[in-house]
């Protein structure tokens, strides 16, 4: 898995000090992360977004990604997101917030935490069963999109669109953005509540 093969590789296809790929909630580009293709075999789809003039924007595809097959085992959908918040050195960060840097162990980074460095995880601990000879105990599947800050824009479509093929067999969906219970306490989170968006326009 050479895109995410060492800690500092969590963000693939980005040069160093290149500008920062997948920020979709302000006024950046929309560019994906290309090398992360390669590790999980995609599937894209690309759907346009209407703007309020009218005007039309293609939305960043959405990485669907398999590994296994097995009908005896249990399938898991591991959903994530690659776009992020935009942020910039005056916001307070102590460095660049696209430059990903570690001090004393720890890494610091727009998208570290939310939500590549979780992404990252999940190919992190699939290379581990591989390099160790173990077997995975599930079949997986990946869901990586990039307009997770923006209103998962277009995630609906894909779903049903592939209910009957890509997503049939899915037992369980696991969703690596969320929550620790402070800084050393990982915790499991087995409900969502979801979220309703409301656009009214006044007219006087």
């Amino acid at each position: 898995m050479p895109a995410l093969r060492t800690r500092r590789g969590w963000w693939p296809g980005r040069p160093r000090g290149g500008p920062a790929p997948g920020v979709v909630a302000g006024t950046r580009g929309t560019e994906p992360a290309p090398r992360l293709l390669l590790v999980t075999g995609p599937c894209l789809v690309g759907l346009p977004s209407q703007l309020p003039d009218g005007s039309e924007i293609p939305l960043p595809p959405i990485l669907l990604g398999r590994l296994g097959s097995d009908p005896q085992k249990k399938t898991v959908c591991i959903y994530g997101h690659l776009d992020v918040q935009p942020a910039a050195l005056e916001d307070g960060w102590d460095s660049e917030p696209f430059t990903l840097v570690e001090r004393d162990g720890k890494l610091y980074g727009r998208g570290s935490t939310d939500d590549k460095g979780p992404v990252a995880g999940w190919i992190n601990a699939l290379e581990a069963y591989q390099k160790t000879g173990q077997e995975i105990p599930v079949n997986v599947r990946f869901c990586l999109e990039g307009m997770e800050e923006s209103g998962s824009e277009g995630l609906d479509e894909l779903i049903f669109a592939r209910k009957d093929t890509f997503f049939k067999d899915v037992d369980y969906v696991c969703i690596s953005d969320n929550y620790w219970l402070g800084k050393k306490k990982p915790c499991i989170t087995y409900g969502l509540r979801g979220i309703c968006y409301f656009f009214i326009e006044v007219e006087c």
